[in-house]
């Protein structure tokens, strides 16, 4: 996620060109950074691209508890596991 110089925006547009704010990020589907007093404050983003992010963020998150429990030893082998889920639901 990029955000460009034209994507900076003081916050003061949030209440006087909300409009135009939403519209563009709509459009562009890159988000609008809005700075308070020069300096980063919030971002609005489209709620389709926010879904996929915090989608990607969580996947992230179970892929590194993932990785630790198997540098930790405890996974267990595949052909295992399908067995025995095989067996529980009777496939």
């Amino acid at each position: 996620m990029e955000i460009l110089a034209e994507d900076i925006r003081p916050v003061s547009d949030l209440k006087n060109k909300s409009t135009q704010l939403v519209r563009r990020v709509q459009t562009t589907r890159r988000p609008v950074l809005l700075t308070k007093n020069g300096k980063p404050a919030v971002v609005l983003m489209d709620a389709a691209e926010f879904a996929a992010k915090l989608a990607s963020m969580r996947m992230s998150s179970l892929l590194k508890e993932a990785e630790r429990d198997i540098a930790e030893g405890k996974g267990r082998d595949l052909d295992e596991f399908f067995a025995e889920f095989a067996r529980k639901n009777k496939i």
